[in-house]
This record gives structure tokens, sequence and C-alpha cells, in this order.
């Protein structure tokens, strides 16, 4: 599984063996769950799809709490890498935009001609936010920048791919933060990656599913293919990420 072939799976890391006395009857089982009723049904359904898939493998399950509360527990804990890679991917193309609008001196008019997803809307939000009166000419601010969602960054980088001529300035593009890597010279790429990476994201938002580690391995390697250009070592992140990320459904049992 390329990177995450030593992921270290929760249940390695302290073993259902811990939790039985939770569990040890059916009572006492059905009250381990009633601690969960608050989980989203999308997130039950991903259990027991994987549960039901396992009983068509001939896996045989001899506890089937320990096997859905291992699901779960590290279904959630690849969901919270993925957040971060995706966070990781986010903030890192922000950056790149920061110092794009810093190197030419763009303005709002610049970005307004990219026509960007809900950029009114994202206008008249900031001059809400910031009591402040957008002007073509004025230089981005960088707070702007940080109120503009992944998928307005990301359209931001795809449609100023190229170099163009603005306002007597020959504008590199976007691409060019890319070219080193012969993979990483097509916007369309870019867009099809991105669109995955959006994808899961909503998914995180919106409580949609948990991850399993083929989905993780695949935003990795989204990750590490677009921000290595870009000077981020993103195996060391995600291994530094890991020594810190929270055990929060362990302690919610205990507690």
């Amino acid at each position: 599984m390329g990177f995450l072939k030593n992921h270290r799976p929760l249940y390695d890391l302290y073993p259902y063996s811990d939790w039985k006395k939770y569990a040890s009857t059916t009572t006492e089982l059905d009250n381990l769950f009633k601690i969960f009723h608050s989980l989203p049904k999308e997130w039950i359904e991903w259990i027991e799809e994987r549960v039901e898939n396992a009983i068509k493998r001939n896996i045989v399950i001899n506890n089937p709490l320990d096997y859905r509360m291992s699901i779960l527990e590290n279904g959630i804990i690849f969901l919270q890498e993925a957040k971060y890679i995706c966070d990781l991917c986010e903030n890192v193309l922000r950056q790149m935009i920061f110092s794009h609008i810093a190197q030419y001196e763009l303005t709002f008019e610049y970005f307004s001609n990219l026509r960007i997803y809900e950029w009114g809307a994202t206008l008249r939000k900031y001059e809400r936010d910031y009591d402040y009166v957008v002007i073509d000419t004025d230089i981005i601010e960088d707070d702007f920048i940080m109120t503009l969602s992944f998928s307005q960054i990301t359209a931001i980088i795809s449609r100023g791919w190229k170099p163009n001529h603005w306002n007597r300035k020959n504008i590199v593009g976007y691409g060019s933060f890319f070219f080193n890597d012969s993979r990483c010279r097509e916007y369309i790429r870019f867009e099809k990656d991105m669109k995955y990476m959006k994808g899961k994201r909503n998914m995180i938002a919106h409580s949609k599913q948990l991850f399993s580690q083929e989905n993780v391995q695949v935003m990795f390697e989204i990750a590490n293919l677009w921000l290595s250009p870009l000077g981020v070592n993103v195996p060391e992140k995600v291994l530094q990420y890991r020594k810190h990320r929270p055990h929060f459904l362990k302690e919610l049992l205990i507690d």
C-alpha cells in the first residue's frame, strides 16, 4: 500500500481486549452502543457494509463487538488523517497564492477576471465582516485570501495556470510552481486531483462516511504529488501528525 503499508491501526496500539469488560453480555453491548447514539447514520451504515463484506469473504468474526469497534475506531483514525491531508494541501496552496500576490502586487481586478465561483458573494461578505469597501485597484490583502474556500483556492490556481499579461506586467502562471515535476504540468490533472480531494473533504465536513486505508492512500499520493514541487515533505508531515493524533474514542469509553 505504498507509504501507508506500515501504518499501525489503532487496535494495534491498544488491543480491544482492554474493552471486553464493557460488553461481556448482550445488555452491556447495548449499553456500549448507547454511548454512540449520536454517531452519524452514515457511519453505522459504513461499518455494517464492511462487516457484510467480511462475511461474504468467509472471514470468521469471533467477537462481533470487537470487530465493529475496530472498524469504527480505525475509520475515525483514517478520517482524521484524511482531514489533516486536506488541510495541509489547502494551506500550502493558499500560501502559494500569497506569494504570487506579493510578487506581482495583484489586485481584486486581476482575480475578478478569473471568474471564480461565488466570487461576488465572497467579496460582499468580506466587506461586511471587515467593514471594508473593495476597490478593484487595491492589492488583495492576506485576510481576504484566508476567507476563500478550498474550491476557490484550487480554481484560482487552475484558471491562472498559464502566464498572462496584465496591467503592463508579465504574470507567471501558477503552473510554473509545479513545472519541475513532469507529471504536474497540466492543469487538467490538477483539476481532476483537486476535485477528488474536495469530494473527500465534503464527506468529512458533512460526516458522510468514515475512511479506509485505501481512501487515505489515494489522498496521500495526490498531496505528495502536488506539494513536493513546492518543497513540502508530505511523508514527514504525516508522520509528525501521527505522533500527536488524538485517541478520543478510547477516552470517551473510559470516561
